[in-house]
């Protein structure tokens, strides 16, 4: 589970407060003249790369953006957006994922990579009617 200091928390918080004169904020919270009304997961808003996702009011009357501020200690081409955080940039889920979802689906792939080697062994050791003909060749 992800566990971050008092500090931290604290900070993440000051990050999410819509103060009026603010142009960005932390997803933490839902953007204050969205119709979105559920409920919004807590602290923290960043993916398991330290990514942090934020709410970008361009100006006043518009709908808020949403846009993403990457870790500048992983280089730019190792930088990969997990599934989830692009559906919320994109708006097409309303509520941000939770920490716990990210690393139920890195779990869920480590065990799908598995599952696939383990067909990929199944198949390789079975003759093939391919190997027939290359095996008359070589006598």
């Amino acid at each position: 589970m992800f566990m971050s200091s008092p500090f931290r928390t604290l900070w993440l918080k000051w990050e999410s407060l819509q103060l009026p004169w603010r142009k960005r904020w932390l997803a933490g919270k839902s953007p204050p003249f969205s119709h979105i009304s559920r409920h919004i997961p807590s602290l923290p808003r960043a993916d398991l790369a330290g990514n942090k996702y934020y709410y970008f009011r361009p100006s006043l009357g518009t709908r808020p953006r949403r846009i993403l501020k990457q870790n500048t200690r992983i280089p730019y081409s190792d930088i990969a957006i997990p599934v989830q955080w692009h559906q919320w940039l994109r708006y097409t889920r309303s509520a941000p994922p939770s920490m716990q979802e990210l690393q139920i689906d890195v779990q869920r792939k480590a065990q799908l990579k598995q599952l696939a080697a383990a067909a990929d062994a199944r198949w390789a050791s079975k003759p093939s009617v391919l190997d027939a003909p290359r095996r008359r060749n070589q006598e």
